[in-house]
């Protein structure tokens, strides 16, 4: 299976033509809210991602659009987790955050469908207990902004992946050969902040990151909406000569991505700290 492209295109339309009522059927049959049933185990199983453990301390959410539309993010993540020794575990059927029923409705539908998938969101957290993960350790960055939006008091318990990472690399040597990239830490998810009451992940912890990274020059870009601003992001690249900009958000790359058209090139966080744990020799190791 090709790795280093979206696979999108291959899916059928979100929520297309289809009425809460069967969106929110279809999630509760298959789990996710658009993808074919047996997509996702193949293309785990593609990435070499081995079968879930029993337990583990932690239980990953993959997310229903993430591994599909950026695999590589997927494979590279999980190969820092196992280069890290994190004990893990995964749901063989989680549960969709929502986003699709949720933004592609309004007023009372849209009050439903947040009831409705705050309570699937639940039965994930639940089955993680159940497996002896305290945590949900989200990979799609769309699910954790609906996790802390749904579970507010429960911050530590639904985490994104750069923030178990960053908590594992905190007494760790990272160097790369030196270089000069751009680094975007995004708007935040305005869009899902402003459904979801403010609810964010850490993205200031994510940029402190890369000051760890010796031999990493970081040039920070402005921090725009990715969705209208991508072209003045280019265009703001491109006058201080950067060539990559590193995105920590995987909805953010592949905006960047689509309007860089060639100009600029976006980086994975998941592929510079990879890079710089292989590099450093008490983390070189052989990974699936």
């Amino acid at each position: 299976m090709k790795l280093d492209g979206p696979m999108h295109e291959s899916l059928p339309q979100e929520a297309e033509g289809r009425s809460l009522d069967r969106q929110l059927e279809h999630i509760r049959r298959y789990g996710m809210s658009t993808s074919p049933p047996d997509a996702r185990q193949r293309l785990l199983k593609a990435l070499g991602i081995p079968k879930p453990k029993t337990t583990g301390r932690y239980l990953v959410k993959f997310g229903c659009h993430l591994p599909f539309s950026h695999p590589q993010l997927l494979r590279d993540c999980f190969k820092i987790i196992h280069l890290l020794g994190i004990d893990y575990t995964y749901l063989e059927k989680e549960y969709c955050c929502g986003s699709v029923p949720v933004m592609r409705n309004s007023g009372t539908e849209r009050e439903e469908a947040l009831s409705a998938c705050k309570q699937f969101m639940q039965m994930n957290y639940d089955m993680a207990r159940q497996k002896g993960a305290e945590t949900v350790v989200y990979i799609c960055p769309v699910c954790i902004h609906f996790a802390k939006g749904y579970f507010p008091t429960m911050d530590d318990h639904h985490i994104f992946v750069w923030d178990l990472i960053a908590e594992n690399l905190e007494q760790r040597d990272l160097k790369i050969t030196p270089t000069v990239m751009g680094y975007y830490g995004g708007c935040g998810g305005s869009r899902f902040r402003a459904v979801l009451h403010g609810a964010k992940p850490h993205w200031e912890r994510y940029r402190q990151l890369m000051d760890k990274i010796e031999g990493l020059t970081i040039v920070d870009l402005a921090n725009v909406c990715c969705t209208a601003g991508s072209e003045r992001l280019v265009r703001e690249a491109k006058s201080k000569n950067i060539d990559n900009i590193i995105c920590p958000c995987a909805a953010c790359y592949g905006h960047i991505e689509d309007v860089g058209d060639n100009r600029v090139h976006p980086v994975y966080l998941s592929d510079i700290l990879l890079t710089a744990m292989e590099s450093s020799p008490k983390h070189r190791t052989t990974v699936v």
